[in-house]
């Protein structure tokens, strides 16, 4: 099911960011906790700011259009240890590839290819359980939200 980002929260408390991933309803969504430099790097794509120099994510874009690749989409699936799994599903030409990496980083980098993100069924809430779970992810959050442009998808 494709998935988009609907906001990112900051813990006032600690810092801890949260992402916050909705359907194209908006009926269900994924809390996803992420690192600070990840969550930059997000919020830094959805309000359009270009460092002056490319970040991690950047580059690796960089490098996938340079190279020929194109990132079919962003899949999160299975729980594991520390939550969702995910993996990139790219190809260039007739090869196509699968490589897992870690969530955020998946988030990241299809933002910045402006490629779907995907979410197993079974990873979604309800729209209010993914909120609640931002909320107890982040207990301390700040006024301080980002919300993706309206026409995400």
């Amino acid at each position: 099911m494709d998935v988009h980002v609907h906001r990112v929260v900051i813990d006032g408390g600690d810092g801890r960011p949260v992402v916050v991933l909705l359907d194209r309803d908006r009926d269900a969504g994924l809390a996803l906790p992420v690192g600070p430099f990840e969550a930059s790097a997000i919020i830094m794509e959805l309000e359009g700011i270009s460092p002056p120099r490319p970040l991690t994510h950047d580059l690796l874009a960089e490098l996938f259009r340079e190279g020929g690749f194109t990132l079919d989409h962003a899949e999160l699936f299975g729980a594991g240890e520390g939550g969702p799994r995910a993996r990139l599903r790219y190809r260039r030409g007739l090869l196509s590839r699968t490589r897992e990496v870690r969530p955020s980083d998946a988030v990241a980098l299809a933002l910045r290819l402006k490629s779907p993100i995907r979410a197993q069924r079974a990873l979604l809430d309800t729209r209010a359980r993914a909120e609640e779970a931002a909320a107890a992810m982040a207990p301390d959050a700040e006024s301080f939200v980002l919300r993706s442009p309206s026409g995400a998808f």
